[in-house]
């Protein structure tokens, strides 16, 4: 692993040379979910605003004027429903 100048954590992948990070993300944003989904973005925020109120079906944190939405919570939510993972 090497570091670059933005102190970012990279890892190269030998076969192809392509440098992605060391780690996963562990959440999602709301314009991720639209897209997952397949929903419109008031649909997606409307969904979002009742698991803040319930916890449920996922798990949503506000980080300053940030919905992330975790990924783990989501994909046991979508396993639910029979509509597999997201990576």
């Amino acid at each position: 692993m090497d570091q670059s100048s933005t102190n970012t954590i990279t890892s190269v992948n030998n076969n192809v040379g392509i440098k992605k990070p060391a780690f996963e993300c562990l959440t999602v944003r709301v314009d991720d979910l639209v897209i997952i989904l397949g929903i419109g973005r008031s649909a997606a925020y409307t969904l979002v605003r009742d698991a803040e109120a319930t916890g449920k079906p996922f798990i949503v944190l506000r980080i300053g004027n940030s919905i992330l939405i975790s990924k783990r919570s989501l994909n046991e939510y979508l396993e639910s429903m029979g509509l597999g993972r997201v990576s």
